[in-house]
């Protein structure tokens, strides 16, 4: 024998889809695969994954992520290297594009829609269907009135009908024939919004999914750095980082040319920020070239897509010459800071052609015979080149724990202190390296003279490198860090947000109650009315509101004698 809930068919408060519970046996495979998909697509397995998705997003919000801030995700490594490779390692660093956080994103959409998709069908059903019948007994409710009036049954039902119903309750009159016909009921309900709000939210929650999905397709979000004078043309080619939806390609941008003409940022006498201008000149496809003020949260708009301001930093113009004086390297470096309140930064300069060879001395690893020649004769070289890592301080103090510190992060007293390498860094190995990293395991540190080692940029002081080398610092100046993005299905998950919200409200705010009214005709020539009414959560408020509807229905159907409806 089986033991089974009630019935579909059975009036409820809820659309929760009936469940039939079997004692253990042998199933067979369909009903065992039916019985776990009921389990996966139930609203507590949906709300279950939810919170799962909420914790996932947790390090996306703690750790700097790839997608907005590589140059912090840099710095994370150079501070913590060994726990920045074990977060590495599990996409911390890349949350919403990791497979474990796209699993859940497909897992929690396939729960809900097989949870709310039932579930509107049966609330269709229960909205368009008449509340239930009124019980017998309507004194055994939790709330309840009598009275009597002088009027017919059929007037108290009408009379209450049309009272209920100004008070937005769904009312409906049921007249008995024959020798019922001295009875009539009214029969009312409110508060069918909750559910049309609970499940109006988990409907906009799958809107708000698809939409995520659709941008993840057919947007993209990259980044730029630019130092001031540079132009950026928005193609795949010219982003320091780039993530592509999945069906993007360099047709699919929007497109338009950016110039930095200048970056201003000014800061508190406590060097806190007060703002952060990026005046660019942009130029849209077939436009005319303006100049624009990109600030923080103030973006640039170029169709659907925008150019946000996110971050901004120090860049210094280093020059190597070689002993004739002329230049085998200028450019200008952006420096990566190491301390985001007062803007101390490490340049990473990587001189790959000095259009010089030195000596290099083979050494056999077998015998340790060492040889300078090659079988011509000819003697063993090796391109010359350098490394240089230049910590910058916007104004400059001398620390006895850490050496020069920066105390302010504007330009009040800038000072470059320079480490400079020779040797093998790699530069021809084929391998890509990053533009802000150094690898000096191979290489020779060049010992500086103590008036070299920290300099000012641009008072013209050559530091002595080697074979007549001289590197030299020209100047300083700014650069900003810009985002763009386009989402095209951004106005749609602005509108599934709103209505989640709105979906929650609802069901969080309204409550469900039921309300029936009996009226009788007695042996006097009186009409015995009865009310009741029951709600499933808020007994309490319910109680004042039934004695506000009792009196309001005491109004309309008066009693036969001037007193208050007994209510208990």
């Amino acid at each position: 024998m089986s033991l089974e809930t009630e019935s579909p068919d059975t009036q409820q408060l809820s659309t929760q889809p009936a469940v039939v519970v079997k004692p253990p046996s042998r199933q067979p495979p369909v009903a065992v695969a039916r019985r776990l998909w009921r389990q996966f697509t139930s609203m507590r397995t949906a709300l279950l994954l939810l919170a799962l998705l909420a914790l996932a997003a947790i390090p996306g919000s703690l750790l700097p992520q790839r997608a907005n801030s590589p140059s912090r995700v840099a710095l994370y490594f150079r501070k913590h290297p060994d726990l920045a490779r074990f977060f590495d390692r599990l996409s911390l660093f890349d949350t919403f594009h990791a497979p474990w956080f796209a699993a859940i994103y497909v897992l929690l959409f396939a729960s809900l829609v097989g949870c709310v998709i039932p579930r509107l069908r049966m609330h269709t059903r229960a909205m368009l269907r008449r509340p239930p019948a009124a019980p017998a007994r309507l004194g055994r409710l939790p709330q309840s009135a009598t009275w009597e009036t002088a009027l017919s049954p059929a007037d108290v039902s009408d009379r209450a009908r049309e009272a209920l119903r100004r008070k937005r309750f769904r009312a409906y009159t049921d007249v008995g024939d024959g020798a019922a016909a001295a009875t009539s009921t009214v029969s009312a309900e409110k508060g069918y919004l909750r559910e049309t709000g609970n499940l109006l939210f988990h409907s906009a929650l799958v809107v708000l999914l698809i939409g995520v999905a659709i941008g993840s397709l057919f947007g993209y979000q990259g980044q730029v750095l630019l130092t001031q004078g540079q132009t950026f043309t928005n193609a795949v080619s010219s982003y320091g980082s780039f993530k592509p939806g999945a069906l993007i390609n360099d047709d699919s941008l929007s497109h338009f040319k950016l110039s930095l003409d200048r970056f201003e940022a000014t800061y508190q006498p406590d060097g806190e920020a007060k703002s952060f201008d990026a005046y660019v000149t942009s130029t849209p496809a077939g436009g005319t070239p303006t100049t624009r003020d990109i600030r923080v949260n103030h973006p640039l708009t170029f169709g659907s897509a925008k150019v946000y301001l996110i971050g901004h930093g120090y860049a210094l113009h280093v020059v190597v010459r070689n002993a004739r004086g002329t230049p085998v390297y200028d450019d200008t470096v952006a420096c990566i800071p190491l301390d985001l309140q007062n803007y101390l930064s490490q340049c990473v300069v990587k001189v790959a052609d000095t259009g010089a060879r030195v000596a290099a001395p083979y050494t056999d690893p077998r015998t340790g015979t060492v040889y300078t020649d090659n079988a011509d004769g000819t003697p063993i070289t090796k391109p010359l080149q350098y490394g240089m890592l230049v910590n910058f301080a916007p104004t400059a103090a001398l620390d006895l724990a850490h050496g020069v510190i920066s105390t302010y992060p504007d330009t009040k007293l800038p000072r470059a202190v320079i480490g400079a390498f020779t040797g093998d860094f790699g530069y021809d190995s084929g391998i890509p390296q990053s533009v802000y990293s150094l690898d000096t395991s191979k290489a020779t540190q060049i010992t500086l003279p103590a008036d070299k080692s920290v300099v000012t940029p641009g008072d013209g002081t050559a530091v002595p490198l080697t074979d007549g080398f001289t590197m030299q610092v020209d100047g300083v100046s700014q650069y900003a860090t810009l985002q763009v993005k386009e989402d095209p299905a951004k106005l749609l998950t602005l509108i599934a947000a709103g209505l989640i919200v709105l979906g929650l409200l609802g069901s969080l705010r309204i409550r469900r109650r039921r309300l029936w009214l009996r009226a009788t005709a007695t042996r006097e020539g009186r009409t015995l009315i009865e009310v009741g009414g029951l709600a499933r959560t808020d007994a309490d408020d319910f109680a004042r509101e039934f004695r506000g509807l009792v009196r309001r229905l005491a109004d309309a159907v008066p009693p036969a004698v001037k007193e208050e409806p007994g209510a208990r």
